[in-house]
């Protein structure tokens, strides 16, 4: 019985995910095909004054499995304009690239 309130409690907060998963492209695609925005860890803002100190605006800052997160959009506007995106899902990067054309420094 107990096992059965465990298993119910993880579907309610992680629905039918497995970690296995996250290795799936297919995976990715549905999820971004619908999904507008995640942060899986933190925004820039949370972390911009331990950053910063090592970071010089001319850096080149690539960011692996950028999803549709806003940290790399908050980072270009903090002045870090040489940043690269790259995912998994080419309809994030599709997205992203539509969401943020108005920085046209940034690269996908």
């Amino acid at each position: 019985m107990e096992q059965n309130k465990i298993e119910e409690k993880k579907e309610k907060l992680f629905g039918n995910e497995k970690n296995s998963d996250y290795g799936k492209q297919e995976y990715w695609e549905e999820r971004f095909e619908e999904e507008e925005e995640y942060e899986w860890l933190c925004k820039y803002k949370d972390i911009s004054p331990y950053l910063e100190p090592y970071l010089k605006k001319e850096d080149k800052i690539l960011i692996v499995g950028c999803g549709n997160s806003l940290f790399s959009t908050e980072l270009y506007d903090a002045g870090f304009e040489n940043v690269i995106n790259i995912d998994f899902s080419e309809i994030c990067i599709e997205k992203m690239k539509k969401n943020n054309e108005k920085r046209t420094k940034m690269k996908w």
